[in-house]
């Protein structure tokens, strides 16, 4: 199961929202738009956290608009994936937020063996898991990958 978290929060094209938009800008300070506010494009995209949008903070909403943004470029299977992790993403607290992008820093850091070994474990054991019943986000602790263990970094 660990390694199931730790894929899913890896490859998660929200992960990625730490490339795109981790530079504080002046237009941080702004508030960010309300889903009335949002362009017909922009809210048939967010749609899975629509009811949300407005409670969500403005730090995290400018890098959903930043990922969203990029939505239209993705692949069926990259804009499958954001959809269904969107709402899993919103609910995760900052702390665990920052620490799946920071996995997911380390995951793009292994050499490709490694990555194929994780994805390889990974595949074998979602393939003898029956589907599990849907858990609170705060369960679901991956685990660290081991830097050590990556000749690259050394």
């Amino acid at each position: 199961m660990k390694i199931l978290a730790l894929f899913i929060l890896l490859l998660s094209p929200l992960a990625a929202l730490t490339v795109e938009g981790a530079q504080p800008s002046s237009k941080s300070a702004s508030k960010q738009p309300a889903w009335s506010q949002l362009t017909p494009e922009q809210q048939k995209i967010l749609a899975p956290i629509a009811e949300d949008w407005d409670q969500i903070p403005d730090e995290q909403r400018r890098r959903i608009l930043a990922t969203a943004k990029r939505y239209p470029k993705m692949t069926s299977v990259q804009k499958e994936r954001f959809t269904k992790r969107l709402p899993e993403w919103k609910d995760l607290t900052v702390e665990q937020r920052n620490l799946a992008r920071e996995r997911y820093k380390e995951f793009q850091r292994l050499p490709p063996a490694q990555k194929e070994e994780i994805k390889r474990r990974w595949v074998e054991q979602k393939a003898q898991q029956p589907k599990p019943e849907v858990q609170p986000v705060e369960q679901v602790q991956p685990p660290a990958i081991d830097p050590a263990a990556n000749p690259a970094s050394g």
